[in-house]
């Protein structure tokens, strides 16, 4: 049956008192794209406020917007976006296309924000219908009608309207924060029946009644002329209404992320996540009673919902400032069946126990083996009651474990094992080689002896920097398989990586816990005693300010620290130099304009380090005192100097040694780190939704936009080397990532790097560009395995070449950071030597000469024909002839 569309409008009769226009705006657009017959319809309604004076030319941006809206849509489709993704896409264009109109006007302040009130707040309701799938999204009051079926959308006459992005917040009165993108209802026609779909204003909040009567119109102007009747004849204060009347057609549909919490429905905005794994999704939601966290499984089970529900049913007695205890279970839309659970909202102001095991980390927030041992002896406290109440965390993991200054806490307790539910999941570096390739899912397998075993590695690696079965054996090349024959890092046949801690930082008693944890394979309770008394007796090392046991004459950090290497020339094709050796730590190394940067902290104060390696010392400045959990960036002439505390970046003018400008930027809600980035010349960050790229001109700073982007669900990096701008990011949705490329002045959207499946948990990346585009790594775990994806694009956003996930067993090394990339060919630092990997192809080829001079976990950098090592405290440069 052909597609039969019809549309009408009709002013309200509260515009007639008023004198004024109809203030909506209706575009369509029917035809073939890419072969494929579509139907896209779009209502903008303008503001009506509670005065005469107020919106009273809302339909100024109303009848602008529709047809602009409209005909971005259609591009989108005519470039193969994936229409999930569409309605992403489109807020981003909508809001900049409506920042781009009103700074025409060049107005600020009240005045800009009366022009917004008065031209430019509406609403939006549209639907995208192919032959496959029909898509609406909205942002505002309206209507959507599927057949019989009525969906309100309602925000009290109070809409969020997208031009509020335009103002500054001094100027709105909201006391919720704006939504970050359109709802979304999506259908896919295979599978249901819809025959029948409109689209409306809000005018049919309370004519509902008449709704059954506006499909079957035979003339092209039929609908008009039902609503003129029922509006001149009955009285009816019709607005507009907006009608698409199908063909017979399957499909089945669900607002997405709509939920039901204690009986009353919520909708969960993508604009509102702030964490996606294996299992599900986490959104931020406002409850009456405070925030919460809402998890929503990727694949809603019985047993899952059994779990959930078996759960809430105790009463446990546990420390619920401590675990992030289940507080309620999560139903779908009809309220009947459970599709998650909130828990308590955890805010800011922590990080994953992860971080303790990042050089880079510890330096710049200046955490201590002190530090370390403090949080652990807080999470040993909170498992014995775990242990004791019948429960076992099972997958203990780096990520689900948290630390917020000195308390340890516990996230992701759904999964955890009590009673005849088990824990489903693990994850390899830190499950007990007593249930290697156990079958997890068919019974509860883990017992309290494997938390603790979880527990000691987290330990140890925190503290040494290094997994009690790392390093590489000569035979032995898998972890799984030194963790079977009890061969520790500790092992004579090991190779230790350069930048794991010696053992020595420990005391005898707790060498000998780890002994009986890892070479031994006793299983047992962690002693926290023995943890405790470690603790007491670690002394503060007043050259390097490490902490160390008192039991230890010299200080081991410093012992390493003073083996100096000095200018050295191996073979006529291989040079070594040393170029600096600090006394404390480096924390950032730059090359711009030809020159070196290198910024450190020693003995309490910033210090840089600047000239040309090749040509003598590089000249030393102190800075100022080193602030506290700090982050650095550096373009120009400019330190950037951001702290975790708050979204304040503070420029430091690296000439006249004072500070100069303060901006803000916003968080990733992922990993609620914030996001800035620098190049030579260039400090890019993110503001109201628009992602920006300062520089200065003499003595003014001045900002120009890159890009829309979606506020705290955007994350990118930039070229660090070049002057010209160029970026890549994505955007973080609930089930997968939308990537991005800005290149020298061009954008191109929608990247189609490999997305991930539900069972993938995203952990870290790495991204590398060289003149030609950019090489994406990323690392995924996939059942408790990680691996790695690679991706080039392009410099005109061709993906180029895309991996499959492979383990890191394949990898080079089991480190994503620090290696030198260009054209094709990553440079790895090994203990073995400098090895190049070809990407595409896979082969390799080591630099056996370099070996000693460089070793796993130092970064590279290049310089002229060779290579800047930095290996913790050092800075070298090797020149290698062959490369």
């Amino acid at each position: 049956m052909p597609w039969r569309i019809r549309t009408g409008q009709h002013v309200g009769r509260d515009h007639l008192l008023y004198n004024r226009n109809c203030q909506d705006g209706l575009a369509v657009l029917h035809g073939l794209i890419k072969s494929e017959e579509v139907m896209i319809g779009v209502l903008c309604d303008g503001c009506s406020g509670g005065d005469k004076n107020s919106g009273r030319y809302s339909e100024v941006g109303a009848r602008a917007a529709a047809p602009y809206v409209v005909q971005a849509v259609r591009q989108l489709l005519e470039r193969d976006t994936e229409i999930s993704l569409i309605p992403v896409l489109l807020w981003e264009q909508l809001i900049g296309w409506l920042r781009r109109t009103i700074d025409e006007y060049q107005l600020d302040g009240p005045s800009k924000a009366q022009l917004i009130a008065n031209y430019f707040l509406f609403t939006v309701v549209g639907m995208i219908v192919t032959e496959r799938t029909i898509l609406f999204f909205s942002i505002g009051d309206g209507v959507i009608v599927i057949g019989k079926d009525v969906r309100i959308l309602d925000y009290n006459n109070t809409p969020p309207y997208p031009a509020y992005h335009c103002i500054e917040k001094s100027y709105l009165t909201l006391t919720e924060d704006l939504p970050q993108g359109f709802e979304v209802l999506l259908i896919d026609r295979a599978t249901f029946a819809v025959g029948q779909v409109a689209i409306g204003t809000d005018a049919w909040h309370h004519e509902q009644s008449l709704l059954t009567d506006i499909w079957g119109h035979e003339h092209v102007a039929g609908l008009q002329r039902f609503l003129n009747a029922q509006s001149n004849n009955n009285r009816r204060f019709f607005r507009r209404r907006f009608d698409n009347h199908l063909g017979g057609s399957r499909g089945t549909g669900a607002l997405m992320k709509r939920v039901t919490i204690g009986g009353i429905a919520y909708t969960l905005a993508d604009s509102a996540l702030i964490g996606s794994g294996g299992e599900g999704s986490v959104y931020r939601l406002r409850l009456p009673r405070g925030d919460v966290a809402v998890k929503v499984y990727h694949k809603p089970t019985a047993e899952r919902s059994s779990k959930v529900r078996d759960f809430l049913s105790h009463r446990w007695a546990l420390p619920t400032d401590r675990i992030a205890l289940p507080l309620e279970a999560v139903y779908d839309s009809g309220g009947r069946k459970i599709i998650g659970l909130t828990m308590p909202y955890l805010g800011s102001g922590f990080e994953e126990v992860a971080a303790f095991a990042n050089r880079k980390y510890r330096t710049t927030h200046g955490v201590t083996n002190k530090e370390v041992t403090t949080v652990f002896l807080d999470g040993g406290k909170v498992l014995q009651p775990v242990h004791s109440s019948g429960l076992v965390v099972g997958d203990l993991n780096e990520r689900n474990v948290l630390f917020r200054g000195k308390e340890m806490l516990f996230i992701d307790v759904d999964s955890w094992q009590f009673g005849s539910h088990p824990c489903p999941v693990a994850t390899e570096m830190y499950l007990c080689p007593d249930l290697y390739n156990m079958n997890l899912e068919a019974k509860p397998s883990f017992l309290p002896v494997h938390d603790w075993y979880a527990f000691a590695v987290l330990l140890y690696r925190s503290l040494l920097l290094v997994h009690p079965y790392g390093g590489t054996h000569p035979q032995l090349m898998k972890l799984t398989d030194r963790a079977l024959r009890k061969v520790t890092i500790l092992d004579s046949g090991v190779t230790v990586p350069a930048f794991a801690m010696k053992p020595e930082v420990l005391d005898t008693a707790m060498l000998d816990v780890f002994d009986q944890f890892f070479t031994k394979g006793i299983r047992k309770v962690f002693p926290i005693d023995t943890l405790r008394t470690y603790s007491d007796h670690l002394r503060e090392c007043k050259q390097c300010g490490s902490w160390v046991p008192d039991s230890r004459a010299l200080c081991p950090v410093c012992q390493v620290r003073q083996q100096i290497v000095t200018h050295t020339v191996l073979k006529k094709d291989i040079t070594f130099r040393d170029i600096l050796t600090s006394t404390g730590d480096i924390v950032l190394v730059r090359i711009m304009g030809g020159q070196l940067y290198v910024l450190t902290h020693e003995r309490g104060v910033t210090v840089l380090y600047t000239g040309d390696p090749l040509q003598g010392p590089l000249q030393r400045q102190e800075l100022f005192p080193i602030p506290p959990k700090v982050t650095y960036g550096l373009f120009e002439h400019t330190l950037v100097v951001s702290q975790d505390a708050d979204t304040t970046l503070r420029l430091y003018n690296l000439r006249t040694r004072k500070w100069s400008t303060d901006v803000t930027t916003s968080r990733f809600a992922i990993t609620r780190r914030l996001m800035f980035r620098t190049d030579a010349s260039t400090l890019y960050r993110i503001s109201a939704g628009r992602l920006l790229r300062g520089e200065y001109r003499g003595q003014h700073y001045l900002e120009t936009m890159v890009r829309q982007v979606m506020e705290e669900h955007t994350w990118f990096t930039a070229d660090p080397s070049s002057a010209d701008p160029r970026l890549v990011g994505f955007f973080q949705m609930p089930s997968s990532q939308i990537w991005w490329l800005s290149w020298e002045g061009s954008t191109y959207d929608n990247l189609p790097l490999g997305q991930m499946d539900d069972t993938e948990v995203f952990v870290d990346l790495s991204v590398k560009f060289d003149r030609h585009g950019v090489l994406v790594r990323r690392k995924i775990e996939r059942n408790g395995i990680s691996g790695i994806r690679y991706d080039l694009v392009s410099s005109k956003g061709v993906v180029a070449y895309s991996s499959p996930w492979q383990p890191m067993t394949d990898q080079v090394v089991d480190e994503l950071h620090g290696q030198v990339y260009q054209g094709g060919i990553l440079l790895h630092a090994t203990d073995g030597g400098v090895v190049q990997d070809r990407i595409e192809t896979g082969s390799r080829k080591t630099f056996e000469k370099t070996k000693g001079l460089v070793h796993e976990g130092d970064s590279l950098m290049l310089w002229g024909k060779g290579l800047i090592i930095t290996s913790g405290n050092r800075l070298g440069y090797v020149e290698l002839g062959q490369l």
